[in-house]
């Protein structure tokens, strides 16, 4: 059994390497391997049968995180309602 390299990963290196072979119409091989033909189509574009990053692009483009003591920045409960 080939295994499924990340958990949104709904093929196999095998199975995108048919995908980029096949002569198939791109709706008659989504319905043979169970696919959906958006699937096929991006596989048979692409050059490579590797995973692209599903990270984030850039790690640091983030919120920063405060450095330090937080507890300043709590609101109690009854604070709130005062506000409103």
């Amino acid at each position: 059994m080939e295994s499924i390299y990340h958990q949104n990963a709904t093929t196999t290196h095998r199975i995108r390497k048919e995908i980029q072979d096949s002569e198939e119409s791109i709706a008659a091989l989504a319905k043979r391997i169970s696919l959906n033909p958006k699937t096929v189509t991006k596989w048979r574009a692409r050059d490579t049968t590797a995973d692209k990053k599903s990270g984030p692009r850039d790690p640091h483009s983030g919120r920063p995180v405060p450095h330090g003591r937080t507890d300043h920045l709590r609101v109690s409960a009854h604070d709130t309602i005062a506000a409103s």
